[in-house]
């Protein structure tokens, strides 16, 4: 069982790497996600104003 000492020892590692890891990955799949329904948004209206 974790006592109230070792609790530091749990929470620097994630507050420093698990929850920034996870906010990063978050972050580049919705800019992705984005960036791509764009580009394919553009290529369909595009391609109906070209006609």
């Amino acid at each position: 069982m974790a006592t109230f000492n070792s609790f530091p020892f749990i929470f620097v590692p994630l507050v420093g790497l698990v929850f920034p890891a996870i906010a990063m990955a978050s972050l580049f799949l919705y800019v992705q996600k984005t960036s791509i329904f764009l580009i394919f948004r553009k290529k369909i209206e595009g391609g109906k104003l070209r006609k």
